[in-house]
């Protein structure tokens, strides 16, 4: 038996991965632990999206000295040599071999350097899996993208668009209902293109439809979708978002507000498609969760194109906003171009940040005295203020009652339209949620009704009511 710990970076389909590399591992005896230092080897699930990122892991691995180690994850496939330039005596096992896990990890223990990369068509949706969380089960239901993407180092490691069988999808669903699952993230690096590969159009409408009708009580999350193939199905995945089991949450990226620079990018489309499809999901849905990815600073923006992108996010309005300075990864075309002075990107960062504080602010106060039913999903953070942390460190005085409330225990559940509500641990006793001194895990899947009684510019406040 050799024992294995995780550590883990980038997407949920990343996650999953990881997932699926824990089940397999444990199904042939080995054992999963929580803490680095008790481990054999150690799997680092890396992430290649970012240059930041990058550097962070690199900086991880070197500091694991004696440990055995094996990296996973995109930079496995996309920057092997990387890898064993930052630590030569690395394993390696690139997204397409994780179903020989196993292999890599009984080989590295016994000091024999294992290198599995190459993309192959593998369905992940047939592989054993460990899940992380208690009520969220993660499916991936593709792998790859239609795109090819100016910047996109991903593409070098997930390769073109492998979608995974319908039915295996549905019942991973209903394996995961029997297990307890009440959230199911439907993921993938592009949702939208799901089918293309098979059927020349996009068939994720059909499958949310297909999932909303399993019986149980559950919601459904779909990934971020690229315009390109949505644009052409509008009326369909409308019609698939209307189910009552499927989140209103469109994770819909833009890139930029200039279709200049869309056409520098290679993105596959225009910002009036985008445009098209955010206002018939305005139309459609009076409420729902929009959430949009900005690149800040591509090397041919101009200040006229970064001017059309505060247009664009103050014409839509999004609710969540990823805002990402350019990057150059190596190998991408746009790591040739000319990059922009870094006083400029931070700027535009800055500005694009500020102005965002301000939209979702005011989108929150949509949800004031908003009720209805929410499903716990996630234990809340300890919050901690700095004064407080020197005050338990000196260990002299008590804490505030500022303090105090600050620490206090919340959990976090999301409504149908996928808005995080912060409900406090006392009211889950006061309510009878939580029996008296029952762990406050155990009220994660649970549904409650609430009531939103405070917003403010990234959360909302709850209070559960009868």
């Amino acid at each position: 038996m050799v024992k294995v710990y995780f550590e883990n970076y980038g997407c949920s389909a990343n996650t999953n991965d990881a997932e699926i590399m824990a089940g397999i591992l444990e199904k042939n005896k080995h054992k999963i632990v929580d803490n680095e230092k008790n481990a054999d080897v150690i799997i680092v699930n890396t992430c290649a999206v970012k240059g930041p990122t990058e550097t962070k892991i690199l900086k991880r691995i070197n500091k694991k000295k004696n440990k055995k180690i094996i990296a996973t994850g995109c930079m496995a496939e996309a920057q092997t040599k990387l890898l064993l330039k930052n630590k030569n005596d690395i394993s390696i096992v690139s997204p397409d071999n994780i179903d020989k896990i196993k292999i890599a990890v009984e080989e590295t223990y016994n000091n024999k350097q294992t290198i599995l990369t190459g993309k192959k068509k593998i369905d992940k949706t047939m592989l054993p899996k460990k899940s992380f969380y208690s009520v969220i089960d993660i499916i991936q239901i593709a792998e790859g993208c239609d795109s090819a993407c100016t910047y996109c180092i991903t593409k070098f490691a997930k390769g073109h668009i492998k979608s995974f069988s319908e039915e295996n999808i549905i019942n991973n669903v209903r394996k995961g209902l029997l297990q307890g699952k009440k959230e199911f993230w439907l993921t993938s690096q592009d949702n939208s293109c799901y089918g293309v590969d098979l059927y020349n159009k996009t068939r994720l409408p059909r499958l949310l439809k297909r999932i909303s009708r399993i019986e149980g009580e559950f919601f459904v999350r779909n990934g971020m979708g690229n315009p390109n193939n949505l644009v052409n199905a509008i009326d369909e995945i409308i019609d698939a978002y209307k189910q009552d089991k499927i989140f209103k949450f469109l994770h819909l990226p833009s890139q930029t507000g200039s279709n200049k620079i869309l056409k520098d990018m290679r993105r596959q489309y225009t910002i009036e498609e985008f445009y098209k499809i955010v206002n018939s999901f305005k139309q459609n849905f009076e409420l729902f969760t929009f959430s949009n990815d900005i690149i800040v600073g591509y090397p041919t923006e101009t200040d006229e194109d970064f001017e059309k992108t505060i247009e664009l996010i103050k014409e839509t309005k999004p609710s969540i906003l990823n805002i990402s300075k350019f990057w150059p990864r190596p190998g991408t075309y746009a790591s040739k171009l000319k990059p922009l002075d870094g006083s400029i990107v931070k700027e535009r960062s800055k500005r694009l940040t500020e102005l965002f504080k301000k939209i979702s602010y005011n989108n929150n106060l949509k949800y004031k005295n908003w009720s209805g039913k929410i499903l716990i999903d996630e234990i809340g953070k300890i919050k901690k203020t700095e004064e407080k942390e020197k005050m338990q460190e000196k260990q002299k005085e008590k804490t505030t009652e500022k303090e105090q409330k600050e620490t206090e225990k919340t959990v976090v559940g999301r409504n149908i339209y996928y808005k995080p509500i912060v409900i406090k641990e006392k009211d889950l006793y006061d309510n009878n949620i939580l029996k008296e001194n029952e762990n406050i895990k155990n009220s994660l899947g649970k549904f409650i009704t609430v009531k939103v009684t405070k917003t403010d510019t990234f959360y909302l406040e709850g209070k559960i009511i009868r």
